[in-house]
């Protein structure tokens, strides 16, 4: 069975799941705790630190050292999973919905038909999430998965267009603040908005925010897999020279150092964050393969507390996405 980022698991003790890499040839599948079932049926959404203190103590089952990555992680063994929750399903089940069964579906739903009148195509994209997972609220966020590059850079060529035409329209204060503070990023909040105002990943539709991530079908490696040894947090200030897979996951910006060959980021909050030509300066965990290549991993958790890419300085007027 595949797994892909932004897949949702769930076992049998009530705990749902967000798949946070690809598994390759891991016995689990590696995610992270969101979501834990409590006595009504509902769903709690958990913080980083409550959902490992939860597992550390009730459920240490889901919790493995990681040869390859040097860490601890959650997984979850295929066997214990008992049901697969897929973004793409999940788009076709609100398509076909009644639009008055719940007024959020059905604005998802018209998000994504207004996307397919912009060329992206109803099977390229995906509801992860809250609406994923069945817990969104009236203030709950749109999270789009979109499956394909060229579908995603169709969607993000869109935003601007729906945002002309009157469809969406730019995030306004509040949904800035309330970005910011979801995110609680090592950036303050006006240079955490520079660099995500310019990504066109993000905007509101009938009020409501929604954000693009790209997902493909496999990871992008320039290298084999290899074991990485975590050397300790570090700072430089670098060069960007290969924003190719800036949006992927993990996002990868190749740069122009004496000793780090790359950057990786695994949180969102660092996706798209720079461009070619670019100066950057990053904050993040030095780790080295068994070859002497070195990166700076940006992202250990969500909140990736010290961790952050920033760009230094403003890009040049006319620059290309």
């Amino acid at each position: 069975m595949s797994w892909l980022p932004r897949d949702f698991v769930t076992t049998a003790e009530g705990l749902v799941f967000a798949v946070v890499d690809y598994c390759d040839d891991e016995p689990r599948i590696p995610c992270f705790l969101r979501y834990r079932s409590t006595s009504d049926g509902s769903l709690q959404k958990l913080a980083t630190s409550a959902a490992n203190a939860l597992l550390s103590e009730s459920h240490p089952k889901h919790l493995y050292h990681c040869e390859r990555r040097q860490a601890a992680l959650h997984g979850v063994r295929p066997a214990d999973v008992i049901r697969h929750l897929k973004p793409r399903e999940r788009v076709r089940e609100l398509l076909g919905k009644r639009a008055d069964n719940d007024p959020f579906e059905a604005r998802a739903a018209r998000l994504v038909q207004a996307l397919a009148q912009q060329g992206v195509a109803n099977e390229n994209v995906g509801i992860t999430g809250s609406l994923l997972a069945g817990c969104h609220r009236t203030d709950s966020d749109i999270d789009l998965a979109i499956y394909d590059e060229a579908a995603f850079r169709q969607a993000r060529d869109a935003v601007p267009r729906l945002i002309r035409q009157g469809v969406c329209t730019d995030l306004d204060e509040a949904a800035w603040a309330d970005a910011y503070r979801r995110r609680g990023c090592a950036l303050d909040d006006q240079t955490f908005r520079w660099h995500e105002a310019r990504k066109y990943n993000k905007a509101l539709f009938e009020g409501t925010k929604f954000d693009l991530s790209l997902i493909t079908d496999r990871p992008i490696s320039a290298s084999p897999r290899q074991t990485w040894r975590k050397l300790g947090a570090i700072q430089i200030r670098a060069t960007v020279d290969d924003d190719r897979y800036a949006f992927h996951f993990p996002a990868r910006l190749g740069i122009d150092h004496p000793d780090v060959g790359e950057v990786l980021a695994f949180t969102a909050t660092y996706t798209g964050q720079a461009r070619t030509g670019e100066r950057i300066e990053v904050q993040g965990q030095l780790e080295q393969a068994a070859d002497g290549r070195q990166r700076i991993v940006v992202g250990s958790d969500r909140e990736s507390a010290g961790q952050s890419i920033r760009v230094l300085g403003s890009t040049q007027p006319g620059s290309g996405r």
